[in-house]
């Protein structure tokens, strides 16, 4: 597990989360690194204890200061710093980092933060429900941005003409011609 800490007041555990993706702490705003070892995609045990020291050493913080500030028992902050054993919910590390001004991230394979493309809340199919997160969801401009309008590449229709109402957004189904408009930098509008 990487452990870093940026220059964006976010505290980061790298390699956690995913084989793409991990998940970041990334701490303190003068992008003083919390002293902790780099050592690419291995897990450490009691690394997240390690950070949480760490953030509560550099707030000047005693560990039922920190708990009062978070809203949670002593005895949890306690448990976020032991050594091993604990497995604590996400809200509970995020609430005990906002309290000395960190923040969880995700971060890539390179060290990079992940961020959302766009909101995918905002994006529904005509039932009301999210498209897939994997699919890069585009809308439907021309009759060949739709897989369902399989005429379009042999005729020529004005939309209002279209033999069947068109979802005002769309996707690619076939993960070889995904990956071909991935490479292309092409992933559609939305994503």
């Amino acid at each position: 597990m990487d452990l870093d800490a940026g220059a964006d007041g976010a505290a980061g555990v790298d390699g956690a989360a995913g084989v793409d993706g991990a998940a970041g702490v990334r701490g303190d705003a003068d992008g003083e690194r919390l002293g902790l070892a780099r050592n690419a995609g291995v897990s450490q045990p009691g690394a997240l204890g390690a950070v949480m020291r760490a953030l509560r050493r550099k707030a000047d913080l005693s560990q039922r200061q920190l708990a009062e500030r978070a809203g949670v028992p002593p005895s949890t902050v306690a448990r976020l710093e032991a050594e091993g054993g604990v497995d604590p919910r996400l809200g509970t590390v995020e609430r005990v980092m906002a309290a000395v001004q960190a923040r969880l991230v995700v971060v890539d394979a390179h060290g990079m933060e992940v961020l959302p493309e766009h909101d995918d809340g905002e994006v529904r199919d005509g039932a009301g429900r999210r498209f897939p997160a994997h699919l890069d969801v585009r809308p439907v401009v021309h009759a060949t941005d739709w897989w369902g309008n399989w005429w379009a590449y042999w005729y020529s229709i004005p939309r209002q003409q279209w033999p069947s109402k068109a979802p005002d957004f769309s996707f690619d189904l076939s993960r070889g011609t995904r990956d071909a408009k991935r490479a292309r930098g092409d992933r559609g509008s939305m994503r």
